[in-house]
């Protein structure tokens, strides 16, 4: 059980396995988890990303949702549409959506600014 003081010092949601009602092995959740996993991986090594790519955009944390995009000292505003079948972040700004890939691509939450991004 993660202590008290500790749930309330993380900033975000949490929840820790003594909540869960009718109580879960942490063992069997582990072999679940790692079995799970393995198939997922299993599917990218044969199919590549795109054989997840709609799982992915289903669960990331900024599918949806006003974002800025920092890219070697330029700074796009816009809204995340998903990611290509190959990795590429879809943002939509100004109304159009472009495909971004770089080693330097930085992702924050962000409200979306007036005028064009």
């Amino acid at each position: 059980r993660m202590p008290e003081a500790t749930l309330l010092d993380i900033e975000q949601p949490v929840a820790d396995l003594s909540g869960v009602n009718p109580p879960v092995s942490r063992n069997l959740l582990a072999a679940k988890l790692v079995s799970s996993l393995f198939d997922y991986l299993r599917g990218f090594s044969e199919n590549g990303f795109e054989s997840i790519r709609a799982s992915f955009d289903a669960h990331h944390a900024y599918h949806g949702q006003p974002c800025r995009l920092l890219l070697a000292g330029d700074e796009i505003h816009g809204i995340v549409r998903g990611v290509t079948g190959t990795g590429e972040l879809l943002l939509e700004s100004a109304g159009v959506i472009s495909a971004y890939s770089s080693g330097e691509v930085s992702l924050r939450a962000s409200a979306i600014p007036d005028g064009p991004g």
